[in-house]
């Protein structure tokens, strides 16, 4: 095992699970030396993407053996790391929302997009927020969280608020979900107050190893890029699986990041992280060709998430 590879875990989950760490600059730190460690980590998957020319998808016939033998590593090692349970999980993201929104939710109007559970808002609630939670679903919440949550059944681009009326808005793992992203910041514009923040942390981003979101379904890293969609979805009917989720944007980093250069003179930017997956570099060396088909930019590949903090500006 190399030095990076020893690092990165330890180092992730320092920079994830301290609650303490949540929006200081040691934090930053930690993921700008992790996106350092991945990197280079990364080096030989990346000189085969870039010296390879774009090739066709894999054969659906080697489907089965690379399902075999990602299982049989799944019960040695699981694929992914986050094991919180949801009641935890929200408690450290509420208080990541805090900090974003200046240390104090107390008497402040928040907004979360894509709410779901709810718990999130529950805690910032008994904080002494009042927030509404916009879902395109009525019955996520849980009952602890609507008792708490005001519930708001529409588009997070069309939010029904007035102008100017809210001090923060904030969402986890929606961004890349969300049909127009573009029309989802405009709209957080529009209803933030002038120094008010949008907070999200959203991913994985859909060129990343596990952006299908195909947890139990074909349960395999980058299965979406590697195969044909239209022979993926014949395999899933034939072995009795669950087909890929349809629900994803399919946005690359490249547009994320072009998104925040759009709307830079409307949003400061006060924290921006890119955090990385590099625990599948190896399957783009073995296959670079197909990669390179389906991608344009190798961080494409292993920029798993995005975590940004935007501060409306004043006019």
């Amino acid at each position: 095992m190399s030095v990076a590879t020893a690092l990165i875990r330890p180092l992730y989950h320092l920079g994830e699970n301290r609650p303490a760490l949540r929006g200081t600059k040691l934090r930053r730190s930690i993921f700008r030396t992790m996106e350092s460690l991945s990197r280079r980590q990364a080096n030989a998957a990346r000189d085969a993407f870039e010296s390879a020319e774009p090739g066709e998808p894999l054969p659906i016939a080697l489907l089965p053996a690379m399902l075999a033998e990602a299982d049989a590593l799944a019960k040695k090692k699981p694929l992914r790391w986050d094991r919180r349970r949801p009641q935890d999980k929200a408690k450290l993201r509420a208080d990541e929302v805090r900090r974003a929104a200046g240390g104090s939710v107390e008497g402040k109007r928040l907004i979360e997009l894509a709410c779901g559970d709810g718990r999130v808002g529950m805690h910032l609630a008994q904080q002494g927020a009042s927030v509404t939670g916009v879902d395109l679903s009525d019955h996520a919440m849980v009952p602890e969280a609507a008792a708490r949550v005001e519930l708001l059944v529409r588009d997070a681009a069309a939010l029904g608020v007035d102008d100017d009326s809210v001090d923060a808005i904030y969402s986890f793992d929606a961004f890349e979900h969300f049909s127009d992203p573009a029309a989802v910041l405009a709209e957080a514009h529009r209803v933030l107050r002038p120094g008010g923040v949008l907070y999200a942390s959203f991913g994985p981003l859909w060129n990343s190893p596990f952006g299908a979101h195909q947890w139990g379904r074909i349960d395999l890293p980058y299965v979406h890029l590697m195969f044909d969609r239209r022979e993926l979805d014949a395999f899933a009917d034939h072995a009795g699986r669950m087909r890929l989720t349809v629900s994803c944007n399919e946005k690359p980093v490249a547009y994320f990041r072009g998104l925040l250069r759009q709307f830079d003179s409307a949003f400061k930017t006060v924290s921006y992280l890119e955090k990385f997956n590099v625990s599948f570099a190896h399957r783009i060396t073995e296959r670079a060709a197909c990669f390179r088909g389906r991608v344009d930019a190798f961080d494409e590949l292993i920029v798993r998430s995005i975590e940004i903090c935007l501060r409306k500006r004043h006019v």
